[in-house]
């Protein structure tokens, strides 16, 4: 997106690339002390590629993928549920899920319902995280579903496919 690229300066991306990579690295060191099985996951994926070919953040199931413009604004703490929320991707294996019925799946809304299982997974578990000394807050726009009240809705015992089933029928 050449109107990201063109909104910040060398400078200003240079400085969001190295906070990116401080806070994966202290992120890796936490979740292999602190939370084994995430910590074992990030091992099996490569450090993390910056790019301005994505808006935002995503994983092939090997690397996470990151546009330093989109984090320059972000906390933290922000950043560390970015990269949590891209790792959870890997552990669910939905790229492997979605590539076993992408002719049945609209790939957009496919992600949209990981997205959901993702963000509340991460949502639920922040008292998890914050004892092993990992603040996690939800972006802003992150993907959650919330009942009438505006209240969490959990979404725990539903997979991906049920959410997609039941976004496409929305």
């Amino acid at each position: 997106d050449d109107s990201m690229k063109n909104k910040y300066s060398e400078e200003e991306i240079k400085r969001a690339q190295h906070r990116v990579e401080c806070l994966s690295k202290v992120l890796r060191i936490k979740l292999r002390q602190r939370m084994p099985y995430y910590g074992y996951i990030i091992t099996k994926l490569s450090d993390i590629i910056f790019t301005d070919q994505i808006s935002t953040a995503a994983t092939d199931g090997l690397n996470i993928l990151v546009n330093p413009s989109f984090m320059i604004n972000k906390s933290d703490s922000e950043i560390n549920f970015i990269l949590l929320h891209e790792i959870l991707h890997v552990v669910f294996l939905h790229r492997v899920r979605f590539e076993k019925n992408k002719s049945l799946l609209d790939h957009e809304l496919y992600n949209d319902a990981c997205d959901y299982v993702i963000n509340y997974e991460l949502y639920s578990q922040q008292n998890n995280f914050k004892s092993a000394t990992i603040d996690i807050t939800l972006p802003e726009r992150a993907l959650i579903m919330r009942d009438e009240s505006g209240e969490v809705k959990d979404i725990s015992k539903y997979s991906a496919e049920e959410i997609y089933k039941m976004l496409s029928n929305d």
